[in-house]
């Protein structure tokens, strides 16, 4: 299949994104501004994820044989989710201070992400769960769309926002929303809003356009929520979490249509091998940073304690980053390795 630029460039910037995220939460930056600018942001990265897992896979198991795909994915994400914990764990156990032996038994029977579903240290892990169940639904929610309007998707993706982004938001600014909590979120899952968003952007090219008028247009809608988001916290004077977190913040969800679609705007005849590089090496880079952050914690112990948050935050991220991209590229020459990372 041939490769499109501007989704590579948006699955580099996603994975920029969400190794910043990380970055500077394990560097426990003190400021509440920043790290309100910072999450404002960078949460924005696993949105994209998901929308371009939707819009990429949903066309293409319209007329899929149901247990030969589900036997292609779903193995290999458990075992993704069982070894990368393990060994981001065992990462961490041993520059804490633990031996090689006990860090790593540790590891596998505490932190294996399966049975305990525990994974510990490896904090990314999380979205291998959701993914696993999005792909797990994929082959039906693929036969609707095909055969939906656009009109009826779009009403389908209001149903879903209301019961999940638009309650929680709304939660935080007042009122008696306690019917829309009571009847729970069944079929309509906040990764799921991501995931059929995707399909509408990437593959039905809904909202889409190449004027001018349309790059203002997607800037502002990338661009107000964040700065919603910003004023919001220094008018509180704290980062509130529930509204930068993907299934309970309806600005998180605007900002990310507007961003996918700012990408694509800005991508979509353009090319750099660069990004088609950490494009190639997202999901590897993905599964393995946080092992990488632990390992520079262990290598720069002696420096650290001397740097600034913002110093220890850079430290991380390039780090982590350039580790995961130069491991990913040595691993995807092997067909066994290729499996771990790909």
């Amino acid at each position: 299949m041939k490769r499109v630029f501007w989704l590579d460039a948006a699955r580099a910037i996603a994975i920029i994104l969400v190794v910043f995220t990380h970055a500077h939460e394990s560097a426990g930056i003190q400021s509440e501004m920043l790290r309100s600018v910072f999450y404002s942001i960078d949460r924005l990265g696993v949105p994209l994820f998901f929308m371009i897992s939707g819009g990429l896979i949903l066309p293409k198991l319209v007329n899929c044989d149901l247990l030969t795909f589900y036997k292609k994915r779903v193995p290999q994400f458990i075992i993704l989710l069982v070894v990368w914990s393990v060994v981001t764990n065992c990462i961490k156990y041993y520059v804490d201070g633990g031996g090689v032996w006990d860090s790593l038994k540790t590891a596998f029977v505490n932190n294996n992400g399966v049975y305990p579903s525990n994974y510990g240290g490896a904090s990314q892990m999380w979205f291998l769960y959701s993914i696993t169940q999005l792909y797990l639904v994929a082959p039906f929610l693929a036969k609707m769309l095909h055969k939906a309007s656009n009109r009826e998707i779009m009403v389908f993706l209001l149903v879903c926002v209301i019961f999940n982004q638009f309650k929680h938001t709304a939660t935080f600014f007042g009122g008696d929303w306690g019917a829309l909590h009571r009847m729970g979120t069944d079929l309509t899952g906040p990764y799921l809003i991501f995931f059929v968003l995707g399909y509408l952007i990437i593959e039905r090219s809904v909202w889409c356009g190449k004027t001018i008028k349309h790059f203002t247009a997607y800037a502002l809608i990338a661009m107000v929520p964040v700065i919603s988001l910003v004023l919001i916290d220094h008018w509180s004077g704290k980062v509130n979490n529930g509204l930068h977190w993907y299934s309970g913040s309806l600005f998180i969800v605007v900002s990310g249509i507007g961003l996918l679609l700012l990408i694509k705007w800005l991508f979509e005849n353009a090319s750099s091998r660069i990004l088609s590089f950490v494009s190639k090496c997202s999901f590897g880079i993905y599964l393995t940073h946080y092992a990488f952050i632990y390992v520079s914690q262990g290598i720069m112990r002696g420096y650290l304690s001397g740097m600034s948050d913002i110093e220890r935050m850079m430290v991380y991220f390039t780090f982590s980053f350039f580790a995961g991209a130069l491991l990913t590229s040595v691993m995807m020459r092997t067909k066994i390795t290729k499996y771990l990372v790909a």
